[in-house]
């Protein structure tokens, strides 16, 4: 600011100094606003052809109460042409020279009541100078604009919100630090145009604490193009601080079935997501839909457009693809599009390095699962086989301790659910961790399997997949698990060094190939 001037803290950017003492006070005033507080339905946020726009901006329907903050309570509409066509005109508004007055003392033309009514000293300059909207009031070169008091119809739940955009306007700053009322003072200034104070009310929302039920009131809230943009911010919080609270899904049954649709949108969305599986998601997902929209049409309207978009499909496994193709919750033409460009991902290029994660759509990168996902082909000919990949970053594999394993995700093959399993295994005779690897089948086997399996990695000197252990077990509910304790016969630090032949892109990329044999 010129000659070292600064501006006092708190106050909006571009406000040099406050005039606070100067709000309704006579001897620093030019107007007077004659705030009429009206019922909540009533729709008219000026009356008469003093009004500075043609077609009035979006307002509410409803008030955010106090004692609640309900999406519903904080859920605008756009005016209807009806109550356009309702506002007094021109030759129904009286004027004695010095005041604009509303017909009716105690309502308007369609019999809505007028509660109570307020008068407020302001200066025309200021909210001039900080609002579009008055200032069309005061200079639109009508007879009205030239009055020493002007007619102001609000709403009753705007009642405490407006004297703090006054507030705002005269000093740059606000007053409450309510979230609810911070956000009727955010509404109001959108009315009036008031873009400072909008901007400055969403700074003020992101510093307040936040909770579960505003976060919910944020993301539901439904406002004018305007306003949406600037409360793009507080709505971001919002999912940031669910997707955080819920990214282990720690929440009771009824919790999960009553959240709102958009607290699932903020959840499910989420990168940072912990779950087993892609699998679950989906299950998640159908179970809260079918709790929250018994009709089929509605509900097949909600996955369709809301909750599918947020499931990574092409992390799913082919088992649950292949019940995704008769599930009667989905249309079933939508269902093998949704297949077909799952498994068109899967086996494009299954060992494929991926580009950075800023080139991905978020549908296809994978979340922090707790089985990692493998990708898997089967084939028929000349044998009944299935060959699954896995690939694991050098930085999870350098945390894990003896006492951990990485699981991949189970795999459909030969009526069997399968599974891999990496180890840091201990070479008490060495006296070195090595990398251990090994094939399991899920417990309760009915029907004794005979597999043969192969265990490679991609190499830098061949560019493609060498193998590294073979072996021929028959799975049993007694004997479900077999492998190679030093699959790469050599120690663990050197298979994750960054000489490594086996690390590509801090990248490690595992095949099993399985093969059903007679026993």
């Amino acid at each position: 600011m010129a000659g070292g001037e600064e501006r006092p803290p708190g106050l909006a950017p571009g406000v040099a100094s406050s005039f606070e003492f100067a709000l309704n006070s006579a001897a620093f005033s030019d107007r007077v606003l004659r705030l009429e507080i009206a019922a909540e339905d009533c729709e008219a946020p000026f009356v008469g052809e003093g009004s500075p726009c043609d077609s009035p901006r979006s307002i509410f329907e409803t008030g955010l109460g106090l004692g609640g903050t309900s999406a519903k309570s904080v859920r605008p509409r756009k005016r209807r042409r009806q109550d356009d066509e309702s506002a007094p005109r021109s030759s129904e508004v009286e004027s004695d020279g010095n005041n604009l007055a509303v017909i009716g003392e105690h309502g308007d033309s369609t019999g809505r009541p007028v509660l109570r009514v307020k008068h407020i000293h302001v200066s025309s300059l200021l909210l001039a100078s900080k609002s579009p909207y008055f200032y069309k009031l005061f200079s639109n070169g009508m007879q009205e604009s030239n009055l020493k008091e002007i007619t102001l119809r609000i709403m009753d739940y705007e009642d405490e919100a407006f004297p703090e955009l006054l507030h705002f306007i005269y000093s740059g700053t606000i007053k409450t630090s309510d979230p609810v009322l911070v956000l009727k003072v955010m509404c109001v200034a959108d009315r009036f145009e008031v873009v400072d104070c909008m901007s400055y009310c969403t700074q003020l929302l992101i510093s307040l604490p936040m909770t579960k039920e505003l976060a919910f009131v944020y993301l539901e809230y439904e406002c004018s193009v305007p306003m949406s943009d600037v409360l793009q911010p507080v709505k971001a919080a919002a999912q940031e601080f669910l997707a955080d609270k819920y990214k282990n899904l720690s929440m009771s049954e009824t919790e999960f079935l009553e959240m709102p649709l958009s607290g699932i949108k903020a959840i499910f969305s989420s990168n940072n997501l912990k779950v087993f599986s892609e699998d679950l998601v989906l299950a998640f997902l159908l179970k809260w839909a079918l709790a929250n929209y018994p009709e089929t049409v509605e509900r097949r309207r909600i996955l369709i457009n809301h909750l599918l978009p947020m499931v990574r499909f092409n992390q799913m496994s082919c088992g649950k693809l292949r019940w995704l193709l008769s599930c009667s919750h989905l249309d079933a033409r939508h269902s093998a599009y949704i297949v077909a460009s799952a498994l068109l991902y899967k086996y494009s290029s299954p060992h494929r390095v991926l580009p950075a994660i800023s080139d991905i759509h978020c549908s296809f990168l994978e979340r922090t699962y707790k089985h990692k996902p493998v990708k898997t082909i089967e084939l028929e000919r000349p044998h009944n086989r299935c060959i699954a990949y896995m690939d694991l970053k050098s930085e999870e594999c350098s945390n894990l301790s003896p006492s951990r394993s990485i699981r991949s995700q189970a795999f459909d093959f030969a009526g069997h659910s399968f599974f891999l399993i990496v180890q840091r295994t201990v070479n008490a005779q060495l006296g070195i961790h090595c990398f251990g690897l090994y094939l399991a089948v899920e417990k309760g086997v009915s029907v004794p399997i005979t597999i043969e399996f192969k265990f490679a990695a991609r190499t830098k000197a061949v560019g493609d997949f060498v193998s590294n252990f073979r072996h021929i077990k028959t799975f049993t509910s007694e004997s479900n698990q077999l492998g190679s304790r030093d699959l790469f016969n050599m120690s663990w630090g050197q298979v994750f060094s960054e000489a490594s032949q086996f690390l590509l892109d801090d990248m490690l990329y595992l095949r099993a190939e399985l093969t059903v044999r007679q026993p």
